[in-house]
């Protein structure tokens, strides 16, 4: 997946890469919904300042979340190839 400038973007991108071409339309707007909804809570994370700014540990560790999770996906990804 790569980086993207908005939600919608990053949404399109998310659903090209993990969403079977076969899923039904209610897997897919389920997946959409719950993908906007983290979205959503990360921003409410990040833009709810602590003594009027960002909590940096906060910040970085939705950034250890995100690169723990992206590892998950690769890992997943090469098994399902059978590559190591």
């Amino acid at each position: 997946m790569e980086h993207s400038t908005s939600i919608a973007v990053a949404w399109q991108s998310f659903a090209a890469d993990m969403i079977p071409l076969d899923a039904p339309g209610s897997q897919y707007s389920d997946m959409r919904m719950a993908f906007y909804a983290g979205a959503i809570h990360c921003i409410d994370i990040l833009t709810a300042p602590v003594d009027g700014r960002i909590d940096a540990p906060t910040v970085n560790r939705l950034h250890e979340e995100r690169r723990t999770f992206l590892r998950e996906i690769k890992q997943r990804q090469q098994m399902q190839r059978g590559t190591p």
